[in-house]
Parts: structure tokens; C-alpha cells; sequence
């Protein structure tokens, strides 16, 4: 089925994971990736000063959480304690700025050097383009870091795919789920909330977007875990791929 956007539309908000990259490159490649190899990264790259810096974060952030990295003056040891702070942060799924700032480094690195090339549903390429071509402006938004969104799509297994994107918003502009952050993203494009189709495959961030006057789609891809409700499928247009959206 075919829906068609208002021609109000001038820019397409577009999420990652799920929507233009299936959920399991994430969750089976880049976070096993980041785990994996977080402890030759830091013994090689340890006494960089950005790197320092994501050390003295993580050590900070650990002493919040009441459970401290063990801070040693063997070098070792300190890095062993690191690792795993990081593993059972990414266990746990969470998602803090230190520990994404950390796996982008982690990640730069991997796609730089072509061990890891970033997935997209092969509807994406040829729909960006197309959008482009149509006049639109396409941005990023994901839990991500933008510099992790970048490397994702400047390394695609298509190619540089940046050239088709005119930004990028991460969790500096709001949580996913909270309206304001819909809000934030209206006033830095400089539109009207009208003016912005979001693409997602969460109904929580759809929903938040809706309330902040966008237009939205959920995306409803195969393989997807993630179960829509009758009432999602009922409240809110729905689509399995990009082909089947159409912006004027």
C-alpha cells in the first residue's frame, strides 16, 4: 500500500536502527564489536588525550553509579576494570553519552579500516536519492552519537551516503520518546513542525513526534522484534519499506 505525504513536507526526519539499518547490525555486529575489542583499543590508545578524556568520563560516571572502575597505577589492571565497566554497560543495554562516546571511537576506527561496513535495507539508497533530487532535506535522528551516525553512513556497504544527508540530531537535542525533543529539532531546522516528515519503527517516538505537529510514518520492517498493536496499525500510517512512501 502506497501512502501519500501532503506536499507541505520539506523535511524527512529519518531514524536508524530499524528503519534505515536492521535492528540486528546494531545489536549483533556494533555492540559485539565495541565489547570485543574495547581492551586492544584502550592498551593501544590508552594515553591519547581523547581518549583520556572518555576514561576520566566513564571513572566519573562509574562513581554515580556506586559501583567505581578500580583506578590502579598498573596500567593493566586500570584498563581491565574499564573493560569491564563498559561490558556490563552494554549488557544492560544502556545507552549513556560515555559509553557511546567510547564505542565511537571504538567503531571509527573498525570503519576506517573496513572491518565493518555499515548496514542499509537496499530501499534507502535509491530513496535518498530520490528525495534529494525531489527537493527534500533529509536528516538523521538516533540514540547514536552523530559521529557514529556519520561512520554508519559514510562506510555503507553502498558507499559515502552522507551526501544525500543535510545533518544529524542525537540525544544532545532530547531524549527519543519525549515531545520536546521533537520541539527542539523544529526550531533548529528553522520550520514548521508540519514541514518535517519522522520515519520510525518505534510508536513512542512516533507518538512524541505527532504530539510536537510533525507527520509521521511507522516503519514496519520484516525480521523486525518489535510488535505494532492494532492500535498502532490502526492510529498511524504504516509501511514495510521506503518505496512505499511518497513525500509530494
Amino acid at each position: 500500500m502506497t501512502f501519500d505525504q501532503k506536499p507541505s513536507v520539506k523535511f524527512i526526519l529519518i531514524d536508524i536502527e530499524g528503519t534505515t539499518t536492521d535492528i540486528a547490525f546494531v545489536k549483533d555486529v556494533l555492540f559485539p564489536y565495541a565489547s570485543d575489542n574495547c581492551k586492544e583499543f584502550l592498551n593501544k590508545l590508552f594515553d591519547e588525550p581523547d581518549v583520556k578524556e572518555i576514561v576520566r568520563d566513564l571513572c566519573k560516571l562509574s562513581e554515580e553509579d556506586g559501583n567505581p572502575i578500580q583506578k590502579s597505577t598498573n596500567k593493566h589492571e586500570f584498563i581491565n576494570s574499564i573493560v569491564d565497566n563498559v561490558k556490563n554497560q552494554i549488557k544492560a543495554d544502556r545507552k549513556t553519552k560515555e559509553l557511546k562516546n567510547l564505542q565511537g571511537k571504538i567503531w571509527k576506527e573498525a570503519f576506517e579500516s573496513g572491518a565493518i561496513k555499515g548496514h542499509l535495507y537496499d530501499d534507502v539508497p535509491r530513496n535518498f536519492e530520490k528525495w534529494v533530487n525531489q527537493g527534500f532535506e533529509l536528516y538523521i535522528y538516533s540514540s547514536g552519537s552523530v559521529e557514529a551516525q556519520k561512520l554508519l553512513f559514510k562506510y555503507s556497504k553502498y558507499g559515502n551516503m552522507l551526501k544525500y544527508l543535510s545533518g544529524h540530531f542525537d540525544t544532545n537535542v532530547g531524549h527519543k520518546q519525549e515531545t520536546q525533543s521533537y520541539k527542539n529539532i523544529t526550531k533548529e531546522l528553522q520550520a514548521k513542525a508540519e514541514e518535517i516528515l519522522f520515519l520510525s519503527d518505534i510508536p513512542n517516538e512516533v507518538i512524541a513526534a505527532e504530539e510536537a505537529g510533525m507527520k509521521v510514518t511507522i516503519l514496519d520492517r520484516p525480521n523486525n522484534p518489535l510488535i505494532l498493536s492494532q492500535d498502532n496499525r490502526k492510529n498511524f500510517q504504516v509501511v514495510q519499506n521506503f518505496d512505499e512512501i511518497k513525500c509530494n
